[in-house]
């Protein structure tokens, strides 16, 4: 017997939980930031989150007993904004394909081949955007990505509110100056990332590294704060592990991202990680081109959903096409609520 839209659906959602997350086990940076930063769903067409570039009051000093109070109000309140981005993928088998195969184990080929690899594929391509501003193209070009927010400074072709240019700029917080989360970035507002450039890693390295890791701690907001996730590409994290027996322990973290085991370095607070997705000739240009570094701490990222990650159940195609359909739907956002506490830095893979 043909395997039927019922079948299909029964074993589908047997495996739809986990598929879904699929693209947890290979893509660690937002599996973590779904993990350890602060995930939401609040509804309404942005996401604001206020700002306070400074205190809205100025004390006097007392000599003389007549001074007079300053009493103005000091206008420091903004308002970071994002837009929400959504983004469908419609998942189709054939007719003929069900026709031509029957019994669960079939079913479970056809979710194999279809679903399973459309979900991780997404997964990728949002990593790899989520890193650079590209995309794998998978299955989403990264111009359909462009309403979601990517960490590359160098990113400017973003659409919406918001997410028009990348987060973390590759230049010292006094030059940086673009526009991220619809406030002009400013050391005056405190709105800028910390950002160090490494000569060599066999020169200063190790000490950049550590300093952006410090400058970023200064504004944790805790006593012991700091980044707690670290990504690098490759290459610099090549030259970070060759020198991190003077400065890190290895260990081995099991946790519910997923049922494998991921080893990491860990640097105060921050387990360090490689992405081959950064690919720094084809993703990056000027001083990134030389390596590429990002100092997160999720106490001030939030991630809202206005739709998680789901799936459909299968049903009939249109009228134009023979077969049964299923969709892949996610609508959501990423907020930096305080940019101090984020840093890069660029040059270390040299």
């Amino acid at each position: 017997m043909a395997i039927s839209t019922e079948l299909l659906n029964s074993t589908f959602e047997d495996f739809r939980g986990p598929l879904v997350m699929g693209w947890q086990q290979n893509v660690p940076l937002r599996a973590m930031l779904m993990k350890k930063g602060k995930v939401s769903s609040e509804g309404g067409k942005y996401v604001e989150r206020p700002l306070m570039t400074g205190a809205p009051a100025r004390g006097v000093g007392i000599f003389n007993g007549d001074e007079v109070l300053d009493r103005t109000r000091y206008k420091k309140l903004k308002r970071l904004r994002v837009d929400f981005h959504r983004i469908v993928v419609s998942i189709n088998i054939p007719n003929k394909e069900l026709k031509q195969n029957t019994g669960k184990a079939a079913a479970l080929s056809l979710i194999n081949e279809y679903p399973k690899v459309v979900i991780e594929g997404i997964g990728v391509d949002r990593e790899k955007y989520l890193l650079t501003g590209k995309s794998t193209a998978f299955v989403m070009d990264a111009a359909e990505l462009y309403g979601y927010a990517t960490l590359n400074g160098q990113f400017t072709a973003g659409v919406g509110t918001g997410v028009e240019n990348g987060f973390l700029d590759f230049a010292a917080p006094s030059s940086q100056t673009d526009t991220v989360e619809n406030i002009t970035k400013s050391t005056a507002d405190y709105h800028y990332n910390q950002y160090g450039d490494i000569g060599t890693w066999a020169t200063d390295g190790i000490n950049v590294f550590r300093k952006v890791y410090r400058t970023c701690a200064q504004f944790s907001g805790k006593p012991n704060g700091g980044p707690d996730i670290v990504i690098l590409d490759d290459d610099t994290y090549g030259n970070y592990q060759s020198s991190k027996a003077d400065v890190v322990r290895t260990m081995k973290v099991s946790d519910n991202i997923d049922k494998s085991n991921l080893i990491t370095d860990v640097f105060g607070l921050a387990g360090v990680y490689p992405s081959q997705l950064i690919d720094l000739a084809n993703d990056f240009t000027g001083v990134a081109l030389d390596g590429v570094g990002y100092f997160l701490n999720t106490d001030h990222i939030e991630i809202i959903q206005l739709e998680k990650p789901n799936v459909t159940p299968f049903r009939d195609a249109s009228n134009d096409q023979d077969g049964v359909t299923a969709k892949y739907a996610e609508h959501e956002a990423m907020i930096f609520t305080k940019f101090p506490a984020h840093g890069c830095i660029s040059g270390g893979a040299t």
